[in-house]
């Protein structure tokens, strides 16, 4: 129940909510109980984003993914560096290509901090465009622009 403040702090904190709703995908439960207290390992804070997007049968359980489409996502993008790539103003093929090459570059990353890649091909995702405007990316363009955003630290981002 909502009024277990003591549960729903120790909660928040275990699984790292920063806002709700949320929806957690925990592992199974661990052989070894007496080792670790019966904790089961956490696979994905952020499967509200797959279960919204529609594809909740191909991808269990969840596993969290380095990439995700700007303009679908529930992700929350105030807890991480996000490379984003924006090409709204592209042809559907292009998208396309946008695409492919932001996942590529997302599962060939290897540095040492934590990046999640984007894609924006949507000239109306609210998100994307509050984006767009917060950076002063200015109108939308037949190239792509790259943005790394980081709020987490105050907001900074590089174009």
């Amino acid at each position: 129940p909502f009024e277990e403040h003591d549960s729903r702090d120790g909660l928040e904190s275990r699984l790292e909510i920063t806002s709700y709703p949320t929806l957690v995908m925990l592992g199974p439960k661990p052989d070894d109980e007496d080792e670790n207290f019966g904790d089961r390992p956490v696979i994905n804070t952020e499967v509200r984003a797959v279960i919204e997007n529609g594809d909740y049968i191909t991808d269990f359980p969840f596993y969290p993914k380095p990439w995700g489409n700007l303009c679908k996502t529930t992700d929350d993008i105030n807890t991480h560096k996000c490379l984003i790539v924006f090409h709204e103003g592209g042809d559907e093929e292009e998208q396309m290509d946008v695409e492919d090459a932001v996942k590529e570059a997302a599962e060939e990353y290897r540095g040492d901090e934590f990046i999640k890649f984007y894609w924006a091909n949507d000239g109306e995702s609210a998100l994307s465009s509050n984006i767009r405007e917060a950076c002063s990316l200015g109108p939308l363009k037949k190239t792509p622009t790259m943005v790394l955003l980081d709020i987490k630290s105050d907001g900074c981002y590089y174009i």
